[in-house]
């Protein structure tokens, strides 16, 4: 396909995503080494289309398999592509291996001029165990009442103004505040593998740091282990069900205030802070 495309073009060329194959073997760490075949077969296809590899930031591999166990592989079978055409073009590409995602491949961030790092500006963040300070009750009172001539959006403002002035005489910084939630974290990490170990050892409590992973690893793959065939993916031959007419109309009608509100109030007061950093 790549040679197709590129004998029917002689357009700037950029390609990226995921190629399912290796130049190198480097590129593939565990397990059995990738057929050397196969790495000839990529190498060429891409020389043939004067293709250039745009490399990698940071982390090389953009796919794994059976982490934590004797099978993990890890391979770099995602990558960006372009020609000299391009490359001219964007000579400051960087391509970066993102560390956040819910597949088993690593999505990539293509940055077509490189920028130099500019510290992120500091977000508020309310914290409720401030509320437990009697110092921060009468933060807010006062800044409610100085702003008493000022909507609300001013006198939140000023609030969380005040509290960013006061979080270190109230013992309320952002270092406390992170260790606290790290403490609590390393212990809720502890409880729930215990409770995992309980329940999924056949009643047995695990205290071992490898049978508790082996236990969570094999809880997650039966969970995300499909039980159907491939025949049960298949469209069926009259196609699928369409938006009946009613359900139609139901959908296009404008969402009311009243649907608005009744959204926002049934979530929990303590999720989902906004832009602001308090919570709803």
């Amino acid at each position: 396909m790549l040679r197709e495309l590129a004998a029917h073009s002689d357009f700037l060329w950029c390609i990226i995503g995921d190629f399912n194959d290796i130049m190198v073997k480097e590129e593939k760490q565990g397990s059995c080494s990738h057929p050397q075949r196969l790495i000839h077969g990529f190498t060429e296809a891409t020389n043939d289309c004067q293709l250039i590899d745009l490399g990698f930031n940071d982390n090389m591999f953009t796919w794994e398999k059976s982490r934590d166990t004797e099978r993990w592989v890890q391979e770099r079978l995602d990558r960006g592509l372009a020609n000299r055409q391009w490359k001219d073009m964007f000579p400051d590409t960087d391509v970066k291996v993102l560390d956040m995602s819910a597949s088993d491949h690593l999505p990539l961030h293509l940055q077509l001029n490189r920028k130099m790092y500019v510290p992120k500006k500091h977000i508020f963040e309310f914290e409720n165990m401030w509320l437990k300070e009697k110092d921060c009750l009468h933060i807010i009172q006062q800044c409610w009442a100085e702003m008493a001539n000022h909507g609300i959006t001013e006198k939140i403002q000023h609030c969380c103004l005040k509290l960013e002035e006061c979080k270190k005489y109230m013992g309320l910084d952002s270092e406390n505040s992170r260790n606290a939630r790290s403490i609590l974290a390393s212990k809720s990490q502890t409880i729930v593998a215990a409770k995992w170990g309980s329940k999924f050892a056949n009643g047995k409590w695990q205290e071992e740091e490898k049978q508790v992973q082996a236990i969570i690893v094999n809880y997650f793959e039966n969970l995300f282990t499909t039980s159907m065939n491939d025949d049960e993916f298949l469209v069926p031959e009259e196609g699928v069900q369409q938006v009946t007419p009613v359900q139609n109309q139901e959908l296009m009608q404008i969402v009311t205030r009243e649907e608005v509100r009744e959204a926002i109030f049934s979530m929990h007061p303590d999720k989902s802070p906004g832009m602001d950093g308090l919570n709803p």
